[in-house]
């Protein structure tokens, strides 16, 4: 038998059971390296066919996180894009040469409007993080075998308000790309159907033969842009950026799934425990995730043998929190931060891939 206090271990808190989104790939280069194969992919769209999907994974990887003794994340981004095919250029080479700016001009005022939105957002939480410390307890149970770590009972976040304010942020930014969807379908004249007017988000490609009837005085080198961006594209829709800012809207306006969830991004804690040789000690992570900081169960340890009696118990333990959001329970979640960092700059790269067929130095984000 081991002495008391003979068996120590570290226990790491690693992040929650859950997809989490992986942030929009830095758009300086993974929407330059898309964007010189516009020409084809358009050229392929008008024959009927679907997209080449380039060296994208045949289905959509999430970032994995590993968390660190010091509560911190090494996080890997893969997955999510703007375009589905790369090419090595920042222009769109073969569609360039025509240019709409004036079209950009509305669009990129809403996109500023969703950067403070998110900036606000990110704030709140940020307030709230810095005068509230969040710690847990260690609660074994009575066979000595099982020890939750629980979440002590704090001033809760504003989710509420933070779910709104994000909310409004990304309507701003589909409102941005429909308002250059309309300025566009009027560039030489008024539409048949301006109820029809909006950018398309289409899934399969028989609905994007279906969107262009009805965009038909859009000019066809700004509607062969606005190709390359559809989702069915794609391997799997949850790649397509686009697709998801879609999916994040639609949910703040009809479902209410649009949430913000406190997420337990790291811990350390230090256990001692006096116990039989032998014994195997097992940390579980809580699922789902917490949907409330106060008294939530974050984790716990089980052991194969009961822990020797009479083995005092850390009183407190840190806990990091962390925040994301997700359009439906069960669906990929999206850090608040990378929310922040990369949704607007997302679309502000796709109005000036459609009006200039290239990116532009970025003035917004």
């Amino acid at each position: 038998m081991r002495r008391a206090g003979g068996e120590e271990r570290r226990g790491q808190g690693a992040g929650l059971a859950g997809r989490t989104a992986p942030p929009v790939r830095t758009l300086n280069a993974a929407v330059s390296r898309r964007a010189r194969s516009l020409g084809q992919s358009a050229e392929r769209t008008r024959r009927g066919r679907e997209y080449p999907t380039g060296s994208l994974p045949a289905k959509p990887r999430a970032a994995s996180a590993k968390v660190k003794a010091s509560g911190q994340t090494d996080q890997t981004e893969t997955g999510v894009a703007l375009m589905p095919d790369a090419g090595a250029s920042g222009r769109a080479d073969n569609l360039n040469g025509m240019e709409f700016s004036k079209a950009a001009n509305d669009p990129k005022r809403k996109i500023a409007r969703a950067v403070k939105l998110f900036r606000e957002a990110q704030t709140q939480l940020d307030d709230w993080t810095a005068t509230t410390p969040v710690t847990a307890h260690l609660s074994p149970h009575a066979d000595r075998r099982r020890i939750d770590i629980v979440v002590d009972v704090v001033n809760e976040p504003p989710l509420e308000d933070v779910a709104l304010t994000i909310g409004d942020a990304v309507h701003n930014l589909r409102s941005a790309l429909d308002n250059l969807a309309w300025t566009l379908a009027h560039w030489d004249g008024p539409p048949a159907n301006p109820k029809a007017i909006y950018f398309p988000v289409c899934e399969k490609s028989s609905a994007w033969t279906k969107a262009k009837k009805d965009l038909v005085t859009v000019p066809s080198v700004a509607l062969d842009r606005i190709a390359t961006f559809q989702p069915f594209a794609f391997d799997g829709l949850e790649q397509s950026f686009l697709w998801l800012l879609h999916r994040l809207d639609i949910a703040d306006k009809h479902r209410d799934y649009l949430v913000a969830e406190p997420h337990v991004a790291g811990a350390e804690w230090k256990l001692t425990l006096g116990m039989d040789a032998g014994t195997i000690m097992d940390f579980n992570n809580a699922t789902p995730r917490l949907s409330r900081l106060s008294a939530g169960l974050m984790g716990w340890v089980e052991l194969s043998q009961p822990f020797w009696e009479g083995q005092p118990l850390n009183d407190r333990v840190r806990v990091d929190p962390s925040f994301l959001v997700t359009y439906e329970q069960g669906g990929p979640t999206f850090p608040v931060p990378s929310m922040v960092a990369d949704f607007p700059r997302a679309v502000e790269a796709i109005v000036d891939i459609v009006c200039y067929g290239e990116v532009r130095p970025n003035v917004l984000t």
